[in-house]
């Protein structure tokens, strides 16, 4: 294994660690994988929005090195992973009236802490040449925090517990910047 790659795993190791004694308002499994950790609703979404007992809300959170030509520019990262979503998925009508979107797709950033935080939010209804699916809506947040690029995405299929889901996500990336 690469140094780095066992310097990223540690670093999950830890949050992890964080994930398991924090007291979060929905009910999440946590499953480490090999690069990120993937919290996975234990409420199922009720038909018609799931005729396969699909999970309400999946969340997964990554961090990765920077790629040099990018660093420490998270204008360019967002427009780069806008880019992304738009050419893998399937861009449906925004539907939130917090913010305007561009061709569906709002991204703002903020200040948590002494961090830099874009969002990107939009909603899916699968990949591109694939299938279609139930609508879902996706909240990408990322930021950069000792040197490495986090990036948490929270996809809800099903919108009952939508708000402490959301706060779950912002709970997490508090514990990663050392607010809590």
């Amino acid at each position: 294994m690469k140094p780095l790659k066992i310097l990223l795993l540690l670093n999950f190791w830890s949050i992890g660690l964080v994930a398991q004694t924090d007291e979060f308002k929905h009910d999440w499994e946590i499953q480490y994988l090999e690069h990120d950790i993937q919290f996975v609703s234990k409420k199922i979404a009720p038909l018609p929005f799931s005729t396969n007992e699909e999970p309400q809300a999946i969340m997964i959170v990554g961090a990765s090195m920077i790629d040099d030509s990018m660093k420490n520019n998270l204008k360019q990262i967002v427009k780069s992973e806008i880019e992304t979503i738009r050419k893998d998925f399937n861009i449906i009508e925004y539907l939130e009236e917090d913010y305007k979107p561009k061709d569906n797709i709002v991204s703002y950033t903020e200040k948590l802490g002494s961090v830099q935080i874009a969002t990107i939010k939009y909603r899916i209804n699968g990949e591109k040449n694939g299938p279609t699916i139930t609508p879902r809506s996706v909240r990408q947040m990322l930021f950069i925090h000792n040197e490495k690029l986090y990036i948490s995405s929270l996809v809800v299929l099903f919108a009952e517990d939508q708000d402490n889901i959301r706060s779950d996500q912002m709970l997490f990336i508090n514990k990663i910047l050392g607010n809590n």
